[in-house]
């Protein structure tokens, strides 16, 4: 975690990071950070000799994808930036999918309605895991209780219990329409497996609405395990193994809080064999669950801007991208394409706006500015706009460039982006294109000659801007896992003291094993879940479980 926070921290990576192509389309007097002048330059060259078609953010990605800085240096792609994307692909971590039976993995879904194949890719590779894992560890699936945090519309949850068998499913969310939804389909399933002659299950999943906190967690399952517990059969506490899918934001480590508080619990009718947790949503991390270890929290780099503790917003959504694929296939090359031109030129546009306020032509609300940035996602992916808790946004330090204090506006977008909304993949066929939908949707005539004026060379810098942006989100992401498994293994350790002191020697104690450490008691790991061409782009899943050290798959 030391390399990456000092290179998320470091001057170039830092100014990078703060400031926003809306904050320099918005700012006719924008003059750029000194760190950034060879590459700055360069693109102004490469509009200047138009002797090379491809654009130059194109370049950037086939560097990051395909080690071409080293192959192609005719290109002149700036030695610094050459450096940047090397630090980025050698600090990331790797994310190739763990390897599971391909036989196995077409038997799991046995009704995929109303499943992408996305989704169908992300259930099936968890079930078997899921399965495996029990099978290592010794656990009889059917005797093992599952609890799906964040079940959404149930379809991981309705899998794992046809495909293992489990008699005791528990489905939390805190969403009461997403829990009538995942009714609704398990009477649907239910009904298609009678049409063809098969039981559904006997005992039905049970269904929970409620905020789900460390506080809730628990309590929720004691209500549950007390309602439908048998273990007065076997006087054993029943084995209990949290998942989830997608744990938006700080739910992922409020899921972990609730496993490491079982721990400390005796003789409550259950215990905790272990957690699989795939995280998401970083945007809506809460403050205090990043950083969480002290390891990272000790850390610092006074000279730098930033430091992890100070992170700007945007950069918590750019921790989403996946620009390892951007180039998988000419359909995917396309559609990140319209995803940069989309953020390019509504960046334009506020430098547009930003004129015609000053001859009077628009109104001034247009360009208060505030912390919140999207990033660039596949076209074809974006299905929802999250935006980071008002108390992350609060807290975001300026970057300031130049001389004057208004040279490094803030990070994001302004009320003319949110105003402007979503506007069709049309609109953005061409600049008058766009500015005719925008106009129509600002209430702002922007048909006029001057405004039609396409600044190209500013375009082809802002492309640059955005998409190195984007190659730093992964090595963001990379160090909010890092931090959680390290958290982790500090607090288990915590445990383990308590524990052995509770116990006197019992063997009751807990030990923790990550890549570096090991020991007896209980492992933390992460692996690759899924493959992330399929367009499931956080595939990485936090894994609990009781040692000693398993090989799963």
């Amino acid at each position: 975690m030391d390399s990456i926070q000092h290179l998320l921290t470091s001057d170039f990576v830092a100014s990078l990071l703060s400031i926003h192509p809306n904050d320099i389309g918005s700012n006719p007097s924008f003059e750029p950070p000194s760190s950034w002048q060879s590459w700055w330059e360069w693109v102004a060259q490469g509009v200047k000799s138009q002797g090379d078609n491809r654009s130059q953010w194109l370049q950037l990605a086939d560097c990051f994808n395909m080690n071409w800085c080293e192959q192609h240096t005719h290109n002149n792609i700036p030695q610094v930036v050459c450096n940047l994307i090397k630090e980025l692909q050698s600090l990331q971590l790797p994310r190739k999918p763990v390897k599971i039976n391909e036989d196995l993995l077409r038997k799991v879904i046995l009704d995929d309605r109303g499943m992408s194949p996305k989704k169908i890719h992300e259930v099936s590779r968890m079930v078997i895991y899921i399965s495996n894992l029990l099978n290592e560890l010794q656990l009889d699936p059917k005797r093992v209780r599952i609890v799906d945090i964040g079940a959404g519309q149930g379809y991981l949850t309705r899998t794992l219990k046809l495909y293992l068998g489990t008699t005791h499913v528990l489905a939390l969310d805190s969403d009461q329409w997403q829990t009538q939804s995942s009714k609704i389909w398990e009477e649907r399933v239910a009904r298609h497996a009678r049409a063809f002659g098969n039981d559904p299950p006997s005992v039905p999943i049970a269904h929970r609405t409620i905020h789900i906190t460390p506080n809730t967690l628990i309590p929720a399952i004691d209500d549950w395990v007390s309602e439908t517990s048998t273990n007065s059969d076997h006087g054993d506490p029943d084995p209990v193994l949290l998942i989830a899918l997608h744990a938006c934001g700080s739910l992922t480590p409020d899921i972990l809080r609730a496993c490491i508080t079982s721990l400390h619990r005796h003789n409550q009718g259950w215990r905790t064999v272990g957690a699989v947790v795939v995280g998401c949503c970083y945007n809506l991390i809460k403050p205090a669950d990043f950083p969480l270890s002290n390891t990272l929290k000790m850390l610092s780099t006074p000279s730098s801007r930033l430091s992890p503790l100070q992170l700007p917003s945007s950069a918590y959504n750019l921790a989403t991208q996946i620009p390892s694929q951007w180039l998988m296939s000419p359909k995917a090359a396309v559609s990140v394409s319209l995803s940069i031109r989309k953020v390019v030129w509504r960046a334009l546009l506020g430098g547009k706006l930003v004129r015609r306020s000053a001859l009077g032509e628009a109104p001034r609300k247009f360009l208060e500015f505030e912390d919140n940035s999207p990033a660039t996602t596949f076209a074809s992916w974006a299905t929802k706009k999250l935006t980071a808790p008002p108390s992350r946004r609060l807290d975001i330090p300026l970057f300031r460039t130049g001389s004057e204090s208004n040279s490094g506006v803030r990070i994001g977008t302004n009320p003319t982006m949110r105003l402007l909304g979503r506007l069709p993949d049309s609109a953005y066929s061409t600049w008058e294109a766009f500015l005719h939908a925008a106009g129509q949707k600002l209430g702002v005539d922007l048909s006029d000659a001057p405004t039609q004026d396409h600044d190209l060379l500013l375009e082809r810098r802002l492309e640059v801007l955005h998409v190195l942006r984007c190659l730093i989100g992964p090595l963001v992401e990379s160090l909010i896992i890092l931090d959680r498994l390290e958290w982790l293994k500090e607090e288990l350790a915590t445990v383990q003291q308590v524990s052995s002191r509770e116990t006197s020697g019992s063997g009751h104690k807990l030990a923790v094993d990550t890549p570096e450490k090991q020991g007896g008691g209980t492992q933390t790991k992460m692996i690759n879940m899924f493959d992330q061409a399929t367009g499931s782009g956080r595939n990485i899943a936090i894994i609990v479980v009781p040692t000693p050290p398993i090989s799963v798959l």
